[in-house]
């Protein structure tokens, strides 16, 4: 069986809002990319006020690392009293994250 190729890298565009900042995401969020992608949400964490939005429609590829750097930066944006949300899933991120019985945890819309 031969999987899809899925291109290298993860691309982060922010942009502020009035309610806060919005990464838009594009590519993949992997081993390659989570560790980057972690020290990102952990800045934004100690500078940015108000809502941090992931905006996902373009994240073609989640790996189980992914998933877990998700999962910490929700209980940190817990733990500090702020707001991390997942808007615009995939139809297959959405599904994964539902199979996992993550979206009972991670605030999605």
């Amino acid at each position: 069986m031969t999987l899809p190729r899925v291109p290298p890298g993860l691309q982060i565009l922010e942009r502020s809002t009035p309610d806060g900042i919005v990464l838009e995401l594009i590519g993949s969020l992997d081993a390659d990319t989570a560790g980057d992608f972690g020290t990102r949400l952990d800045a934004l964490l100690e500078r940015a006020t108000g809502a941090v939005e992931l905006h996902m429609a373009g994240v073609r590829f989640v790996s189980s690392l992914g998933i877990g750097c998700l999962i910490c930066a929700f209980g940190d944006f817990q733990r500090a009293g702020r707001e991390l949300l997942i808007t615009n899933l995939t139809p297959e991120l959405h599904q994964m994250l539902q199979m996992l019985h993550l979206l009972d945890y991670i605030k999605a819309r």
